[in-house]
């Protein structure tokens, strides 16, 4: 018995020794420690990342208070573009070959005894008119006596002149001619597109004489008149304004008051503008013979005011309208008459804003 008891101690003091010497195998000396120091170690320091994750952060605070709320961040709101509306030219034509250069006030459109031209009767074509009536509208026109031939006065404030005039667009004025000798007689209207509008009046006695002009396009207009023996007379430029001037209103109420928005209010956008235009125009056949039915189309693309000017080969013209149209395409028709051959077809137009444009065809009377 008691030899079992030693060594069963035995045994148990040599298990002590072994665990002993397999620690101190496995743990490193400080010697060995310091001659790995070049070696990349396994310790993790407590700085590492892996710690940062289970930070756990600041103390709550004591019981009662409240957590400060985090402040919303601020935003400064971007002031709104202002948008400058573009103005709109009154006139994009290239000037006319010895126009004035300064622009006279619109006529006052009176004669010279007060009344208005307007409710004056318009002339259908060049109508002879007497001395007194002559005078009555515009009085006594100067004459120069130093040349002979065709003279022309516009009617301008009430008064007859040779100077430079204007008048509102779509409103009217009278043109006054002194044939001196019997003759054929032609007038020739350059408009602002450098488009000249030739009339033949035929054979004139001499006296006076006078017909219309109207302001269908915006900008200067040249007049000339032409003898078959005396030759080209003085020069009319007259200028046509854009609108006409309305009155400004005078309130029966106090006006209201505007409200101060709380808020820039949204710019609104300015719209693109449409360049007014004749776009097309075309016959339905480019030969005729005498007596067949003709037709012009033409399209525009506003509604305007619309001419369709036929010259034939002895240079007669033929006027149709103008016509008020809406915006398409529309037809002027006819019948074909003498004499034969190449006829020119102008159609021009216009809006009421003074917008103006043409376009020419032709055709052949066979």
């Amino acid at each position: 018995m008691k030899k079992s008891i030693i060594v069963v101690l035995t045994a148990i003091i040599v298990l002590l020794f072994s665990g002993i010497a397999i620690c101190s195998a496995l743990i490193p000396s400080n010697d060995s420690l310091s001659s790995n120091e070049s070696q990349p170690s396994n310790i993790i320091s407590s700085s590492s990342p892996v710690t940062a994750l289970y930070d756990p952060g600041p103390p709550p605070p004591p019981d009662g208070e409240l957590i400060p709320p985090v402040p919303y961040p601020t935003f400064s709101p971007e002031p709104y573009p202002t948008l400058t509306p573009t103005p709109t030219p009154i006139s994009s034509s290239k000037p006319l070959e010895g126009q004035p250069s300064t622009i006279p006030k619109a006529s006052t459109g009176k004669t010279s005894i007060g009344g208005d031209v307007s409710g004056l009767p318009a002339p259908s074509g060049m109508t002879s008119i007497s001395e007194g009536e002559v005078a009555k509208i515009g009085g006594a026109p100067r004459k120069i006596k130093m040349i002979s031939g065709s003279q022309l006065w516009v009617l301008y404030n009430g008064a007859w002149t040779k100077n430079s005039a204007a008048i509102y667009y779509w409103d009217r004025t009278y043109i006054l001619l002194d044939n001196d000798q019997g003759q054929w007689i032609s007038t020739e209207e350059t408009y602002p597109s450098a488009w000249v509008d030739t009339r033949n009046w035929g054979y004139l006695n001499p006296g006076y004489k006078y017909f219309t002009f109207q302001g269908d396009a915006v900008g200067w207009h040249k007049i000339v008149a032409k003898g078959s023996v005396t030759g080209s007379s003085n020069v009319i430029w007259i200028y046509v304004w854009p609108t006409t001037p309305w009155p400004t209103p005078t309130p029966t109420w106090p006006p209201w008051p505007t409200p101060t928005p709380t808020w820039p209010p949204w710019p609104t956008p300015t719209p693109w503008p449409t360049t007014f235009t004749v776009s097309a125009a075309w016959p339905s056949s480019y030969t005729y013979y005498i007596g067949s039915p003709t037709c012009i189309y033409f399209t525009v693309n506003k509604p305007c005011y619309a001419r369709v000017t036929y010259i034939k080969q002895n240079s007669n013209i033929v006027w149709s309208g103008p016509s008020y149209v809406s915006a398409g395409t529309h037809t002027d028709t006819g019948t074909i008459g003498w004499p034969k051959g190449k006829r020119t077809v102008v159609v021009d137009a216009w809006t009421s804003s003074g917008e103006y444009d043409s376009k020419v065809t032709w055709y052949n009377v066979v």
